[in-house]
Parts: C-alpha cells; sequence; structure tokens
C-alpha cells in the first residue's frame, strides 16, 4: 500500500519509500522506510492506520506471507 491507493491514510508521512536488498546479507529481502517530522507524527499515523479498513482487511493476509521473526520496526535519527 502506498500513498496513491489511501492517500488519507498518509497524510503525516513526509517520505516513503520501498528497497529491494540486492547484494550481501538476505538476498532479495524488502526494506519499506517511512520518514516522519516528529515521533509524535509517527504514533499518530500507527494509530490511524491500525484502525483503518485497509489494515483490518489485509493484516491476517500479509502476516501470513511474512517469514517469522524477519518483520521489524526501527527508529533511525539522521546524523548528517
Amino acid at each position: 500500500m502506498d500513498e496513491r491507493e489511501q492517500p488519507a491514510l498518509f497524510k503525516e508521512v513526509k517520505s516513503y519509500k520501498v528497497f529491494n536488498h540486492m547484494l550481501g546479507g538476505k538476498w532479495s529481502g524488502c526494506v519499506e522506510m517511512l520518514e516522519f517530522e516528529s515521533l509524535a507524527e509517527f504514533e499518530r499515523w500507527k494509530n490511524q492506520i491500525a484502525r483503518s479498513e485497509f489494515a483490518i482487511k489485509h493484516l491476517a493476509e500479509s502476516a501470513s506471507l511474512t517469514v517469522p521473526g524477519s518483520e521489524s520496526l526501527e527508529i533511525w535519527n539522521s546524523v548528517m
């Protein structure tokens, strides 16, 4: 899902990118990266997306496709 499919669910998102791992480490993995202005914006987005019809409908389906232990949530801080 991205902002083109559900623009109202992405109003807090500053930027959104998906990367495919191509070399080294775990081959062919994907990373989805979302940028927010603040942690408060992230929390607002997370709460909104969890209650959305999209999440309720597709959460079980996406969970069945995810390798156990392969999904993580990380908060990164810019250093440059």
